[in-house]
């Protein structure tokens, strides 16, 4: 059973259907009930057929895939290049099946490889300039964590409400979501940003990327900014932070900065710090036709 059922049963409408020597996680979407979502199917992919069926009886014209219920879960299908091994956490999905299933791509996304040199001699001014008008970056504390991970709550919905498939997410299940990755993650790499007046303003969680451990990459797997402080150019400031912390622990391979919408401010920001594609993935879409 897939690990975002026991979350988004409690947000929507969610079934794990096994059919046809397959298994496929389908939900409604919590927001857009017109909306059906299909997870990726294990085993036979004709499995997808019976999780279309279940969501039109649910009342949805449209299913997009592969998706586990909104944005906040696992989601999008990996296209290649394939030369590359995955790393930690990447989506595995094959687009293929969902072509096949007569699916169509809505959005695309990226992971690019950035060097740290190239982050820092790109993107440093823009730490310089933060520290310039009082904004300062430290570790996720471990005494009020809970504090801080209810001030990335409200950031994280003020940052990604306008993210295709967002829904609101209740911050337990942020909590729930977030902190199996922060225990494993250096501390060093969790970072807060905050204003003068001490109020957070931005985060930016990363790992060491575990799969190739000899590449001593890191993978930036979320960041945000408060859109109330956005136009000094945080997002790019808290970047060469996290690249500058990797590089100190002596992970100088770089940072892989991990599925970015195409036409994203994320992908922006790596873009002018000279990073590089190495994969890309793609949402689908089908419009149900009626029974």
């Amino acid at each position: 059973m897939s690990s975002s059922y026991a979350l988004l049963e409690k947000m929507t409408r969610t079934r794990q259907i096994s059919a046809l020597g397959g298994e496929v996680f389908a939900s409604v979407h919590p927001v857009d009930a017109s909306l059906g979502t299909l997870g990726a199917p294990q085993g036979d992919p004709a499995c997808i057929g019976a999780g279309e069926d279940w969501l039109r009886s649910q009342g949805c014209t449209r299913i997009w895939g592969p998706m586990e219920g909104c944005s906040w879960f696992a989601y999008r299908a990996c296209l290649g290049p394939s030369e590359r091994p995955p790393f930690l956490m990447e989506p595995q999905a094959d687009g293929d099946l969902w072509l096949a299933a007569g699916y169509r791509s809505i959005a695309s996304y990226t992971s690019t490889l950035q060097s740290h040199d190239s982050a820092l001699e790109r993107l440093d001014k823009h730490r310089r300039r933060a520290a310039e008008l009082g904004f300062r970056f430290r570790r996720m504390s471990d005494e009020n964590m809970a504090q801080d991970l209810a001030a990335c709550h409200r950031i994280s919905h003020g940052a990604f409400s306008s993210a295709l498939g967002y829904a609101p997410l209740p911050q337990d299940a942020f909590v729930a979501l977030y902190s199996p990755l922060l225990k494993s993650a250096p501390k060093e790499l969790v970072l807060i940003a905050e204003n003068d007046a001490e109020e957070i303003v931005g985060f930016c969680l990363a790992f060491p990327e575990m799969c190739a451990p000899e590449r001593k990459e890191m993978v930036v797997k979320s960041l945000a900014v408060d859109p109330q402080a956005q136009g000094a150019s945080l997002g790019s400031a808290l970047v060469a932070e996290v690249h500058a912390r990797a590089l100190a622990m002596g992970l100088d391979g770089g940072g892989i900065h991990a599925l970015m919408r195409t036409d994203s401010h994320s992908q922006h920001i790596t873009a002018r710090g000279g990073a590089e594609v190495f994969r890309r993935y793609a949402l689908f879409e089908k419009v149900l036709t009626p029974c």
